[in-house]
């Protein structure tokens, strides 16, 4: 931060604009891209980013896309250089051992200049329907990450605004879904050129020095937010664990094992005795796994403060080599976001439980229990039919838990049956909760006494 900060009035009205300029991408993103995991299901985030690629705002979407998008902009600078990008430029991405999560989640960074001089970056990340691989969407669950489609290095997909084809062609020959893929494509560029649009009309206004004062002061903001909320945690070590009920190749539980350190200011997480690495598809990428502990401990610090990196600075982590919760290549991964960030999360959130017994939340449906088939409709033409059936959340010391809605790593929504219907040749017979199928329904604690209610 600078000696002498913004005043009030501007600083609320930067903070605005931060989140307006993710909105209107988040807008442009749904109405005009193709595919209906984008449109219908909302599987994409927006973010903005300062010249020194910290995060200074984002909208509502996936939060484990959200907390993972920065290691993508690391990646971007890392292979090409900050100073080596120009107006116009595009770099795509979805490694998931470079900077990405399982490989349909695509990552587009633009880097945004005025009057010649770097402003920020613009970043838009969407789940794409398909690139290839040994089954529809990816869902090949084989052992090696080749089985679940094009794994793409930080590559210049635009220059100077313009598509490099080549790179285009290869993108479209290795996709089921071709007729999405472009269309999303076009969709992201719209939201990233929304970005720098509004970055550069609040340049103009505002100076430049000013924008990139106000992008550090929020950032400075929400941190001490976070770090007066750690300092109300007793200081001292409270572990957690769940486990996966199996990767997919053997029926052998998959174990997660979390240690929270709490001293000041400052909370570290240590993941310490997980499992080993597995053959099947749930390995979780670095990226992913920091994305999964940001969000879980969020929902307990500062939810409210304004969402940028000031929420990951006094948070550490230690991750093992060789953990399934920080894969290596040829690892699997394509599970990662849908089972593992919530096993990470619920052992998080358990661990959080007896340091905050009152803010204790039982875990939730976990596993988005995402599914992905390939379906044949008129004129031959193949397409990907995916969606993200929703469960319950945990229940409280206080109340029961919600009965049924979107896993929160998700942040999605699923299908309607009237556009599954309109837009896939399939019909849907039937959609309706299944009673009872989380256990017996039971009245919540009430001032330290349990009432149990006979279920009729």
């Amino acid at each position: 931060m600078m000696a002498n900060p913004i005043d009030p009035i501007t600083f609320e009205v930067l903070r605005n604009t931060f989140e307006h300029v993710c909105r209107r991408m988040t807008v442009i993103l749904q109405k005009s891209s193709f595919s209906p995991i984008l449109s219908e299901n909302l599987d994409f985030s927006n973010a903005i980013y300062d010249p020194t690629l910290r995060l200074v705002g984002q909208t509502a979407n996936c939060p484990v896309h959200l907390a993972a998008m920065h290691f993508s902009v690391q990646a971007v600078a890392r292979k090409f250089g900050i100073e080596t990008l120009r107006p116009g430029d595009v770099v795509i991405l979805n490694d998931p051992y470079d900077g990405g999560t399982h490989i349909n989640d695509v990552t587009l960074t633009m880097p945004v200049f005025y009057e010649n001089e770097l402003i920020g970056f613009a970043v838009s990340r969407g789940h794409w329907m398909d690139l290839g691989g040994g089954g529809p969407g990816g869902q090949g669950f084989g052992t090696h990450v080749a089985g679940e489609g094009l794994r793409l290095p930080p590559l210049k997909l635009y220059r100077d605004y313009k598509v490099d084809q080549d790179l285009l062609e290869i993108l479209l020959r290795n996709t089921r879904t071709p007729h999405y893929v472009k269309g999303d494509l076009q969709a992201h560029m719209g939201a990233l050129l929304a970005a720098e649009d509004e970055l550069r009309a609040t340049a103009r206004k505002y100076g430049r020095a000013t924008l990139i004062q106000g992008m550090g002061d929020m950032i400075g903001y929400t941190e001490r937010i976070v770090r007066a909320e750690i300092e109300k945690i007793p200081d001292g070590v409270y572990e957690g664990a769940d486990y996966a009920d199996s990767d997919g190749i053997t029926d052998q539980k998959v174990w997660v094992r979390v240690k929270l350190t709490v001293s000041g200011s400052n909370l570290h997480v240590d993941f310490a005795g997980s499992d080993l690495q597995v053959a099947g598809a749930i390995n979780s990428p670095f990226a992913n796994t920091t994305a999964a502990v940001y969000t879980a401990l969020q929902f307990f610090l500062a939810p409210d403060a304004p969402p940028n990196a000031g929420m990951f600075a006094p948070i550490s982590l230690s991750l093992p080599d060789d953990c399934w919760l920080n894969a290596r290549w040829p690892a699997p991964v394509v599970g990662c976001t849908t089972v593992t960030s919530g096993k990470v999360q619920s052992a998080i959130w358990q661990a959080v439980a007896k340091a905050i017994p009152s803010l204790a939340i039982a875990p939730t449906c976990a596993d988005a229990n995402w599914f992905v088939a390939a379906v044949r409709g008129p004129g031959n033409r193949i397409d990907v039919f995916s969606d993200i059936p929703a469960g319950g959340w945990g229940g409280t010391p206080f109340n029961d838990g919600l009965n049924v809605t979107l896993d929160p790593l998700g942040n999605c929504t699923n299908m309607p049956a009237e556009a599954a219907e309109l837009l896939y040749p399939v019909r849907v017979e039937a959609f309706d909760l299944r009673q009872d199928s989380g256990g017996c329904r039971r009245e919540p604690w009430r001032v330290g006494r349990k009432v149990q209610v006979p279920v009729p």
